[in-house]
């Protein structure tokens, strides 16, 4: 159940620490924490409510929308990785491979 704040016109909803891992899914508390210690990901500070550590719940959907807009850039700029073909790989590397197990080159096995 959420804590709501009756001191304006318009209630305040604060997220308990339980209600806000069920809202991502169910994450772990330790996830929670640690999203909390991480200045990079910016969620919204906590407020102490009687004891219960609570966010509210506007800021917790401002901070999502802001998530989804920093991944979508981050995405964006991303560089391309471009796949090598099987054709095109380096042929020595399964040569060193062969020579590491202990088998003789091909080369010197031709010579004798």
């Amino acid at each position: 159940m959420s804590i709501v704040s009756t001191d304006s016109a318009r209630p305040i909803v604060f997220l308990t620490r339980k209600q806000q891992r069920e809202r991502w899914r169910g994450i772990s508390a330790r996830t929670l924490k640690r999203w909390a210690r991480n200045p990079v990901l910016g969620l919204p500070p906590e407020y102490d409510l009687n004891g219960a550590p609570c966010r509210r719940l506007d800021e917790i959907e401002a901070w999502e929308r802001s998530r989804v807009i920093t991944l979508a850039d981050q995405r964006a700029r991303a560089p391309r990785i471009e796949r090598i073909p099987a054709s095109k790989r380096n042929p020595t590397r399964t040569e060193s491979k062969r020579t590491r197990k202990g088998r003789p080159p091909t080369q010197g096995a031709a010579a004798e």
